[in-house]
């Protein structure tokens, strides 16, 4: 090591907002500045964005350059390769014997091992996450930027009760579309993993069968829905993602509808409902973003994916498209797919559960269903949708008028078992809290 230890230290301000908001990088500078001298100060962000622009001054006073980086896609971090080239770079061609990385991003994994490799004395600096549990150990230090005296503890709130769900101003929402919203985020938690992000959550829920929109129970956003459930946490991370979970000491019961939500009287001479047309039927399907495509083309699609290696999901159907020589349209194809996603026939190459209708890049393959299989799958989700959206309207439900739009040859005794199992899906809407909830929550 030479006698003066140079320092350059990269900042990627996208993921730890919140950490440079506290002062935290202040600290750091200090921290880092009693063994050595700072040569290389760089910040990283989309310096427009609402939550950048006021970390600019905090940075200034700190002497860091601040690096724009532009994001042609929305929602993207575009920051981590212009990183990676400024750190290799300065590693490569000028004399650096101390490299500070602070991140929050798992990406960067392969960075700090490169720079193992070359020899260089590695600090690293974010929150606890994947990243840190996989680098700390080749760092010479690592230090934890959501722990004092890097982060101010925010004051404790005082306590206030937990609202139930309220019945939407708009009066359109029935109580079973309420309980329904409550038994999908239940799933959808334990599906996920038990914490999932707010975002992942929606899209699981939008991506199933019933076709979820918190609009239509009367909430102009979705973590508001989810903050409205008694017990439910919804916290936001250090790099601004929103997560959701269950509070310690509860567990979902949903057993009732919520007390806000009154159950009107059943009428004494309710008005007779009109007949339902296959076409009433279609128009339902269609606002509940149900695509129509022949039994023939899902067909010939499942076995072009039968042939083709893992994809992503958004690739999928171009890849059907140039397997058939474009014999087939490529509209068509995406429809196929679409309805595959709906139908929870698509899994992750490595068989992950659920992940292929989480995420729409991860690539994926189909279900290991023959054909007959695949159009009864589509089926039964095709009329867990239309019995979820019939509930809003003032039709009943009519086989003659729904059986031109099966996929599969129904008998109507098979048929009838179908319909009776997806209505007891839907009815079923009682979670059994578990013991350890018993015990905590005083609603139990």
């Amino acid at each position: 090591m030479s006698s003066e230890n140079r320092i350059a230290i990269f900042v990627d301000t996208e993921n730890l907002t919140g950490w440079v908001k506290q002062h935290g990088i202040v600290r750091l500078i200090e921290e880092i500045g009693q063994t050595g001298r700072l040569f290389v100060r760089k910040a990283y962000g989309c310096w427009e964005q609402g939550n950048l622009q006021v970390q600019q001054q905090v940075l200034n006073r700190c002497g860091f350059e601040l690096v724009h980086t532009f994001h042609p896609v929305g929602g993207k971090n575009s920051a981590d390769i212009r990183i990676t080239i400024d750190v290799m770079e300065t590693v490569l061609c000028h004399d650096f014997e101390t490299i500070v990385l602070a991140t929050g991003d798992s990406d960067f994994s392969p960075l700090f091992r490169r720079l193992n490799q070359l020899g260089k004395h590695i600090i690293g600096a974010g929150p606890h996450s994947p990243l840190s549990d996989s680098v700390a150990s080749i760092c010479q230090k690592y230090i934890y930027t959501d722990v004092p005296p890097y982060v101010t503890p925010k004051p404790a709130r005082p306590a206030k009760p937990i609202k139930p769900l309220q019945q939407p101003t708009n009066g359109k929402t029935s109580n079973s579309e309420m309980v329904r919203a409550l038994k999908l985020v239940t799933r959808g938690i334990e599906a996920m993993g038990g914490k999932p992000s707010c975002s992942a959550l929606k899209n699981w829920m939008s991506k199933g069968q019933s076709g979820f929109n918190e609009k239509k129970l009367g909430y102009k956003r979705f973590n508001d829905f989810l903050r409205d459930i008694d017990g439910l946490s919804v916290t936001e991370s250090e790099n601004g993602t929103w997560f959701a979970s269950w509070k310690k000491g509860y567990a979902p019961a949903i057993s009732a509808a919520p007390a806000a939500v009154a159950t009107p009287a059943p009428d004494p001479h309710p008005p007779e409902k009109p007949e339902a047309t296959t076409e009433d039927y279609q128009r339902i399907l269609r606002k509940k973003s149900w695509c129509f495509v022949s039994p023939q083309v899902i067909e010939t699609c499942a076995e072009c994916m039968r042939t083709l290696p893992p994809y992503q999901r958004s690739l999928i159907a171009d890849a059907i498209w140039e397997q058939t020589e474009a014999k087939l349209e490529r509209t068509e194809a995406q429809k196929a797919v679409d309805l595959f996603t709906k139908a929870n026939l698509l899994q992750s190459h490595d068989n992950t559960a659920e992940v292929a209708a989480v995420n729409i890049e991860f690539s994926c393959t189909l279900k290991p269903y023959s054909n007959e299989e695949i159009l009864r799958q589509i089926d039964r989700c095709m009329l867990m949708r239309l019995l979820t959206a019939l509930e809003a309207t003032s039709y009943e439900f009519n086989f003659e008028c729904f059986e031109p739009l099966l996929h599969s040859d129904w008998n109507r005794e098979n048929f009838d078992s179908l319909y009776e199992d997806v209505a007891t899906e839907l009815l079923d809407v009682c979670v059994a809290p578990t013991k350890d909830a018993s015990a905590g929550n005083p609603a139990a």
